[in-house]
């Protein structure tokens, strides 16, 4: 939206501030489709706000100038999503996102099959809602883990809050999907890593800063589906390195993710930028 209204903006002489936050930086037919808009908007806008490196990155190479773009990944709050207690949580996984491509759900089904074959009493609670949720559904009956894994459709956030109370860990598989589309920085990730629970995800985009691997959870790269099912096992197999990798993840929300400070960094970008 921003890039369509840079010609009204110039007309007004009003400044322009633009945000990207992930599709609009990264899929290929929308960037085609707007790439002259956004040449347009790189040259008049006053900044260019983004969720993640890779993100500022693609848009540098995009024609955005180094001199207007500012990094500012999504925050969280880290009073809403408090601490939790999970030194006696089952060995449950927890998995919250759209069932889109870019978050793969059925990757994370495939490596818990492997998980729940070597830990019988491991569950899998999905939450959200999407094209790819018909299809994971099924690849999980096919797998035969009808009864290992919830599906719980689309949950409130204070329901969420609640189910992250008897979760062992937090799982997101994300990957660049075949039409480009990636993600910027996964609030969900975000929420469960400042709720204390150890975080097992992927070396893609913002999550790639919003969680240290091996002190505060475990990356993989895309699609190892076997090395995603090992470090689950992992934190499965170990309550001590589970609670270890959630303080730790907590502390890193409060220090470089929480939301007044990502507001307040806002505010300074914009105040920067049209005052200059």
């Amino acid at each position: 939206v921003g890039a369509m209204v840079t010609a009204a903006c110039k007309q007004a002489n009003i400044p322009l501030i633009i945000q990207f936050h992930g599709a609009d930086a990264h899929q290929q037919k929308t960037v085609q489709t707007y790439l002259p808009f956004y040449k347009k908007a790189f040259a008049y806008a006053d900044a260019i706000v983004t969720v993640s490196q890779d993100m500022l990155d693609t848009l540098i190479r995009l024609g955005a100038s180094k001199e207007k773009i500012f990094l500012n990944p999504c925050g969280v709050d880290t009073q809403l999503f408090s601490q939790i207690d999970i030194s006696q949580s089952p060995p449950n996984f927890l998995s919250v996102g759209r069932f889109v491509a870019k978050k793969s759900p059925q990757s994370v089904v495939k490596a818990f099959k492997i998980v729940s074959d070597q830990i019988v009493n491991a569950h899998l609670w999905m939450v959200g809602d999407g094209p790819l949720f018909k299809e994971t559904k099924q690849l999980a009956e096919m797998l035969l883990l009808q009864d290992k894994i919830t599906f719980t459709g689309v949950l409130a956030s204070e329901e969420i809050i609640e189910l992250m109370k008897n979760m062992r860990c937090f799982v997101q598989h994300s990957v660049t999907a075949v039409d480009g589309d990636m993600e910027g920085t996964p609030v969900t990730i975000l929420e469960a890593a400042s709720s204390g629970l150890p975080i097992i995800s992927t070396k893609h985009a913002g999550i790639k800063q919003a969680v240290i691997d091996g002190k505060t959870g475990f990356l993989v790269d895309e699609h190892n589906i076997s090395l995603m099912a090992e470090r689950m096992i992992e934190i499965a197999s170990s309550t001590e390195l589970a609670v270890q990798f959630g303080k730790a993840a907590r502390k890193h929300m409060i220090e470089n993710y929480a939301i007044e400070n990502q507001i307040d960094n806002l505010d300074r970008i914009i105040q920067t930028s049209i005052h200059k």
